[in-house]
């Protein structure tokens, strides 16, 4: 996708020129930020994907204690 609005962003002659016209000022703006926007999703979406293993996992051991406190025979009633 970011491939993509670069397309969109930037001119597809290659004519050189040689100072930025308030148009190219703007094309580099968007590019950098961009980038900038692309390199912090490139960091946030693995922690994601970890957090939301690391949830499920949490859950899955939770599920577990709750079974085996279940299959415990009940300790409170003896030691009163």
């Amino acid at each position: 996708m970011a491939l993509h609005l670069l397309e969109t962003v930037l001119p597809s002659g290659g004519g050189g020129g040689g100072g930025f016209s308030p148009d190219a000022q703007e094309q580099k703006r968007v590019v950098e930020e961009l980038l900038a926007t692309l390199a912090e999703a490139m960091w946030a979406a693995p922690a994601a994907a970890a957090l939301q293993q690391t949830r499920c996992r949490e859950a899955q051991l939770d599920l577990q204690i709750q079974q085996l406190k279940a299959t415990l025979p009940s300790t409170s009633a003896s030691s009163t």
